[in-house]
C-alpha cells in the first residue's frame, strides 16, 4: 500500500520541488489562441514583451459574431513613459496614461512615476509564489508537456445595483499550466521549456468562466510580422491619437530621402485657406479661414469658437492692418480695435510673422510658415495625406530666448507637382503641417494643421461681394478701443454679410475686453481666433509656455472613448467574463 502511494506521488502528484519549475524568458513573442469556452468565441493575439526595455504590445484579431466581419486592433504599453496607445480596426487611435487601464495593468505592470512592466512570472501568474503543484505529464495538441496546477483568488469590485454599494469580493480561480517537456524539441525556444497551454477556470462577477489559452508559437526573441523588430513598439509615422497623453509617442518614420532632392515649393504672396487645427495633446479640433495679402500688408482670420455645455459654436473675425499698424476683432459682442504693438508682447512675435512700429509690415510667406531655405528643410520623399500625393519636408526650428531655446519639429506636406488642385493654379500648395515639441507645463505637444482648401486668389467665402471688402470690417460695425486711424469699413451696399448680432442679454453687453498679449498668463483663457500664421509665429512661443495653441479661444475636451483590452490570464479574466 505504501509502495502504491509512493508511486502515485511520483508519477502524478509530485510536489513542485520534485521537478524544477520552467524558467521564463524576459523577452519573448508569441501567438495566442484565446478560447472563451463559456461565451462560445475565440480571439487570436500576437504579443511581444521586452521586460528589460519596459514595453509590451498586443495585436488582437477577432470576428464579429453578428456580422461575421474580422477586425484587428493594436495596443502599445509603453511603461518607459507611463503611456498606452490603442489603434482600433478603423485606425482610430486613443492614448493616455497607463493608470486609465487600472487597477490591474496589462502585463502585470504598475503605473505612475516609476511605471514598470511586470516580470514574466507575474503576468503569467506562474512561479514559486503561486505554489504550483506538479501533476505529471500530459499531451496537449500532441505535444508532450509537464502539467502544473495552482489555485488562487482574484479580488474584484462588485456593485450592488439596488444599494449602489461596491464591495471587493475574493473569487477563486484555478490555473492549469502546460509547458513543453524538456525532451520535446521546438524551434526558437533556445532550450527553455515554452508554454503550450493555460487552462483558466473560476467564478467571476457573472458566474463561472472557462478559458483556454493556446500558445501556438512561442519564441525567446522579438519576431515581427514584417521582419523589422526595431519598430515593434513604435506607432505608424502618420498615426494621430486622441487622449490626454503628455509625451510624444514613439513613431516609425522614414529617414531622409537620398539626394538630389526636389526644389522647395515657392510660397505665394497672396492666398487664402480653410484650416482644421487638431490639438492632439488636448483632445480638441478648431476651424478657421485665413486670407493673406502680403503686397498690401493685410491679413484676416475667421475662426470658430467652440460652444460649451450645449451652447452653439460662434464665429469671430480678426483683421490685421499692417499698413496702419492696427487690428480689429469682430464677434457677437461687437468690434474692438487696437494697435498691433499691443499684440507684440508675445515671445513668438506678431501674428503672420509681422513687425510693428513706424515700418510696420506683415511677414513674408516664408516667415509666416517657417518654411524656406533658411530653415534647412530635409526631404523625406513622397507620402499620401488625405489621399493626396505629397512631398514631405521636415525641419527643426529653435525658439525661445538665448540659453532657454528649445527645438520644435515641423513636418510639412506639400502637394506633389503632378497633383492638380482647384485654386492652386498648377503650383505646389501646403496640404498639412505637424508641429511637435516640448511644453512648458511638462511633456510634449502635437498639433496637426490640415489645409483643406488652399487657393492663390482672394475671394469671399459668402456671397459675391468684391474682394476689396475682405479686409474691411462689416458696414454696421462701430469699433471701440484705442487706435489712431479709421478702421477700414465696408459700405453697406457691398458688405457680403451683416456683422454678428450682439448676444441677447437682460442688460447691455459690455464692450469687449482687449487681450494685450496673445500669450496670457498661465491659467487664463484668451478669446481670440487662431491661424497658422499665428501658430507658426506668435502662438508658437505660447506653446512652450503651456498654452494649448496660443491665441485659440477655448480648450475643448473631447470625451474619451472607453477601450477594453484582451490580453490573457489576469487581464482577460475581467474582459471576457
Amino acid at each position: 500500500m505504501l509502495a502504491l502511494v509512493a508511486l502515485l506521488t511520483a508519477c502524478c502528484l509530485s510536489p513542485s520541488w520534485a521537478i524544477s519549475l520552467p524558467e521564463l524568458p524576459t523577452v519573448f513573442s508569441t501567438r495566442v489562441e484565446a478560447i472563451i469556452a463559456n461565451k462560445n468565441y475565440s480571439i487570436v493575439n500576437h504579443e511581444w514583451v521586452d521586460e528589460p526595455n519596459n514595453v509590451g504590445r498586443v495585436d488582437t484579431f477577432l470576428v464579429n459574431l453578428t456580422t461575421g466581419e474580422s477586425s484587428r486592433s493594436t495596443a502599445y504599453y509603453l511603461y518607459t513613459t507611463d503611456e498606452y496607445a490603442y489603434i482600433d480596426n478603423s485606425s482610430m487611435c486613443y492614448a493616455g496614461p497607463l493608470e486609465q487601464l487600472g487597477p490591474r495593468l496589462p502585463f502585470g505592470g504598475t503605473g505612475g512615476s516609476d511605471a514598470q512592466i511586470g516580470t514574466t512570472a507575474e503576468f503569467f501568474r506562474f512561479g514559486k509564489t503561486m505554489n504550483e503543484t506538479y501533476r505529471g505529464t500530459a499531451q496537449v495538441r500532441g505535444i508532450l508537456c509537464n502539467h502544473w496546477q495552482a489555485t488562487s483568488n482574484m479580488t474584484i469590485p462588485i456593485t450592488n445595483s439596488s444599494t449602489n454599494v461596491t464591495t471587493n469580493v475574493s473569487l477563486p480561480m484555478t490555473l492549469d499550466w502546460y509547458f513543453e517537456h524538456p525532451d520535446w524539441q521546438a524551434p526558437n525556444t533556445d532550450g527553455f521549456q515554452a508554454p503550450v497551454q493555460l487552462h483558466l477556470q473560476g467564478i467571476g462577477r457573472n458566474g463561472p468562466y472557462d478559458h483556454y489559452y493556446n500558445y501556438v508559437t512561442f519564441s525567446g526573441h522579438l519576431h515581427s510580422h514584417h521582419g523589422d523588430t526595431a519598430t515593434l513598439f513604435q506607432l505608424p509615422c502618420d498615426q494621430q491619437c486622441v487622449g490626454n497623453y503628455t509625451i510624444e509617442l514613439p513613431r516609425q518614420c522614414p529617414g531622409p530621402a537620398p539626394k538630389p532632392w526636389p526644389e522647395l515649393p515657392s510660397l505665394p504672396e497672396t492666398f487664402q485657406a480653410s484650416i482644421q487645427a487638431t490639438i492632439v495633446n488636448r483632445n480638441y479640433t478648431l476651424l478657421s479661414h485665413e486670407w493673406v495679402d502680403e503686397p498690401n500688408n493685410l491679413a484676416r482670420v475667421d475662426s470658430v469658437r467652440l460652444g460649451q455645455n450645449g451652447q452653439d459654436d460662434t464665429t469671430e473675425s480678426v483683421y490685421y492692418f499692417y499698413d496702419t499698424d492696427q487690428y480689429a476683432r469682430v464677434n457677437s459682442s461687437g468690434c474692438f480695435a487696437g494697435m498691433l504693438e499691443d499684440l507684440a508682447q508675445s515671445p513668438g512675435g506678431l501674428p503672420f510673422g509681422g513687425t510693428t512700429g513706424s515700418e510696420s509690415a506683415i511677414g513674408s510667406s516664408a516667415e509666416i510658415f517657417d518654411f524656406g531655405q533658411q530653415y534647412d528643410e530635409v526631404y523625406y520623399g513622397t507620402t499620401s495625406i488625405r489621399g493626396i500625393l505629397c512631398n514631405y519636408w521636415k525641419s527643426t526650428v529653435p525658439i525661445g530666448p538665448p540659453g532657454q531655446q528649445v527645438n520644435l519639429t515641423l513636418d510639412w506636406y506639400f502637394s506633389h507637382p503632378s497633383w492638380q488642385l482647384p485654386g492652386a493654379k498648377g503650383t505646389q500648395v501646403p496640404i498639412e503641417l505637424r508641429v511637435a515639441g516640448p511644453s512648458f507645463s511638462g511633456g510634449t505637444f502635437l498639433h496637426v494643421y490640415e489645409y483643406v482648401n488652399f487657393q492663390l486668389s482672394l475671394t469671399h467665402r459668402h456671397g459675391t461681394a468684391p474682394s476689396t471688402t475682405i479686409f474691411q470690417v462689416p458696414c454696421n460695425s462701430s469699433c471701440t478701443g484705442s487706435f489712431d486711424k479709421a478702421i477700414p469699413t465696408a459700405s453697406c451696399g457691398s458688405d457680403p454679410q451683416p456683422s454678428p448680432s450682439p448676444s441677447p442679454s437682460p442688460s447691455p453687453s459690455p464692450s469687449p475686453t482687449p487681450s494685450p498679449s496673445p500669450c496670457p498668463s498661465k491659467g487664463k483663457t484668451v478669446k481670440e481666433g487662431a491661424s497658422t500664421g499665428v501658430v507658426v509665429g506668435t502662438a508658437i512661443g505660447c506653446l512652450i509656455l503651456g498654452m494649448a495653441i496660443g491665441v485659440y479661444a477655448h480648450i475643448f475636451h473631447q470625451t474619451r472613448k472607453s477601450v477594453s483590452y484582451n490580453t490573457y490570464t489576469n487581464d482577460d479574466v475581467n474582459a471576457a467574463l
